[in-house]
């Protein structure tokens, strides 16, 4: 069983553990003016990038809320809320986004804005066809919520019960600030029912509903591309 994947770092310990020249190089990593691409680093996932289909239903076609697995006519016969949870739940993934043959699906850029907050665009060079979807606000579970899914608000979508701001760099690491202002980083990667494609998750532990089995691998995100990048991203091809 592995251990659960929490890093919890106070601006103050960061601030006072940090050398002056770490602390600099830091500095400049978080200086995020352009667009940027995210990538997940964990056990047999050494730098898969991020993307998503942006809530389509052709995504929604191929990965199910239901345990993760390709959903037939009967999960949305007894499960009919389904389109439209799915328009923020479990529509971030980590692969290669051509194996879900949907012309929606693309790696994702992000742009910040001042509060913190990610808008997430696809990126459009990467595909042979422009995705329907744009400017999407990346969440997270609030905190003692019981979902464990990440996915992206559009404009119609209740942001109830979501995280959407906090998110922030130290280096090239990806954190949230939670609410005593400590970065956490309780990212998790579940397998789809697509080999090589991860579902990404957050905070999943052993006692929580979506109980974590030994396929979910615990993740560190960054926005540094590994050395690989051509391999692993189409885009960077």
């Amino acid at each position: 069983m592995q251990p659960i994947g929490a890093i919890l770092l106070s601006f103050a310990a960061l601030a006072a553990a940090a050398p002056l020249e770490a602390r600099a190089t830091d500095s400049a990593a978080t200086d995020n003016s352009g667009p940027f691409q995210v990538y997940g680093y964990g056990e047999g996932i050494g730098g898969l990038f991020m993307f998503s289909t942006g809530g389509s239903k052709a995504g929604l076609g191929t990965f199910c809320l239901k345990g993760n697995h390709q959903c037939s006519l009967g999960d949305f016969a007894i499960i009919p809320f389904l389109l439209i949870l799915q328009t923020y739940l479990g529509d971030v993934y980590f692969g290669d986004y051509t194996k879900l043959n949907d012309s929606n699906a693309a790696p994702v850029l992000f742009t910040l804005t001042d509060t913190d907050t990610w808008i997430g665009a696809p990126n459009t060079t990467a595909t042979a066809t422009d995705p329907n979807w744009s400017n999407l606000t990346f969440s997270i579970p609030a905190q003692g919520s019981s979902d464990h899914d990440v996915g992206f608000l559009n404009s119609n979508t209740t942001s109830s019960g979501r995280q959407t701001s906090g998110f922030l760099f130290y280096g090239s690491f990806i954190f949230v600030k939670g609410a005593t202002g400590s970065l956490q980083s309780l990212w998790y990667a579940a397998p789809s029912s697509i080999d090589g494609i991860f579902s990404l998750k957050w905070n999943v532990t052993d006692n929580a509903a979506g109980r974590k089995n030994d396929d979910t691998v615990v993740l560190t995100l960054k926005k540094t591309a590994p050395s690989n990048a051509a391999d692993v991203d189409p885009a960077s091809a």
